[in-house]
């Protein structure tokens, strides 16, 4: 979704609030009117909102749920056109499932602003909504004091906020229902490296969408889901290293542009372990397609391997490197136990092809 020319036009705020101690819900505050911020404060606000969901960090499109009766989508759809008083009732909707979704106890109260406009060169009609917590500060007064704030709410510095915003492709009808609407979610908790980060009781429970199966993802699950099933296996040391040294390679190294749980297994695991393997990510959620390479989530976990051994000894270096030049076995060797004595003891055998470079 390309975030250009996003013009706001109308906007209004209610607040929602933290549950009771005893988990009841406390019923939504309503906005009576509608914001007067001028094309100067609609222009920021506009800034604001682009600034968010256009960040690839983030934000994503999500994929919004089958259409039942009385969700979310639904009433979204229904905004289209409201005059300025059925816009202001009908925007009470938001503020009441987003009291239904806050079912921790924890979750914050705060203020919800639903916005309606229009965005892109076809001027797609947007509905937009927005949580956003408060935060104190000080304003600069005529006489060069300051005065103290206390409920400042969207600044460029604040985190603290979640945005959905959704967008009509500008045909199609309420009968097909989510079918030509798409939807963009930001949360500050969103990382490059974990879109599941993303609070779930937000986009799922709120606003009706879902994570959607992107490349990126499935790699991430792909990389985990094996790195699990690895770590759980009951075999030596070193063989759990060389298989998560197979892991490495066929992810960075290999040049295919795809990957697959039967391609690894097959080339990573004997027969016999195939089926556990195939069954152990198939209930991860990996599917048993093709997948495109797709290391954008992952490539941190991927630039160092690390060996932890007794007393915090430690070996990293790149997985490539570990592949190439590295040899691990398991061994046993005598250590002297006092009084001329000794024992077999396991130990760890570890061979690197060239000289030593530094030493500290």
């Amino acid at each position: 979704m390309i975030w250009e020319n996003l013009v706001v036009d109308r906007l209004i705020i209610h607040e929602v609030h933290k549950r009771n101690i005893d988990r009841k819900p406390v019923a939504a505050s309503y906005g009576a009117d509608l914001l007067k911020l001028g094309s100067d404060g609609l222009a920021i606000f506009a800034d604001r909102v682009v600034s968010a969901i256009g960040s690839h960090s983030q934000s994503m499109e999500m994929t919004i749920k089958k259409h039942s009766p009385g969700c979310l989508i639904e009433k979204v759809h229904g905004m289209l056109g409201l005059n300025d008083t059925d816009f202001i009732n009908t925007s009470r909707i938001f503020a009441d499932k987003l009291t239904d979704a806050q079912i921790a106890i924890n979750l914050p109260g705060g203020l919800l602003i639903v916005f309606d406009g229009s965005v892109g060169a076809s001027d797609r009609r947007l509905i937009g909504v927005i949580k956003a917590e408060t935060h104190s500060g000080f304003q600069r007064t005529d006489n060069l004091t300051a005065q103290f704030v206390k409920d400042l709410f969207l600044t460029p510095q604040a985190k603290l906020y979640k945005l959905g915003v959704f967008v009509h492709d500008g045909v199609s009808s309420e009968r097909n229902l989510p079918e030509g609407w798409e939807i963009t979610v930001f949360d500050s908790l969103m990382t490059n490296s974990n879109r599941d980060g993303a609070a779930q009781y937000i986009y799922e429970s709120f606003l009706g969408c879902e994570l959607p199966s992107t490349s990126s993802r499935l790699n991430r699950i792909f990389y985990e889901g094996t790195r699990k099933f690895i770590d759980r296996l009951d075999a030596p040391p070193e063989q759990k290293a060389d298989y998560v040294s197979g892991l490495y390679v066929y992810l960075k190294v290999n040049q295919s542009k795809t990957i697959s749980i039967a391609s690894f297994a097959d080339t990573s695991f004997p027969t016999e372990m195939r089926d556990s393997y195939e069954k152990h990510m198939r209930s991860k959620g990996f599917p048993s397609t093709l997948v495109e390479k797709n290391l954008t989530e992952i490539n941190n976990k991927l630039r160092r391997r690390r060996l932890s051994f007794n007393r915090n000894i430690q070996l990293v270096g790149p997985a490539e490197a570990f592949e190439e030049i590295v040899t691990i076995q398991s061994t046993e060797i005598e250590v002297a136990v006092g009084e001329g004595k000794s024992e077999r003891r396991a130990a760890t055998s570890i061979v690197i092809q060239g000289n030593m470079q530094e030493r500290e």
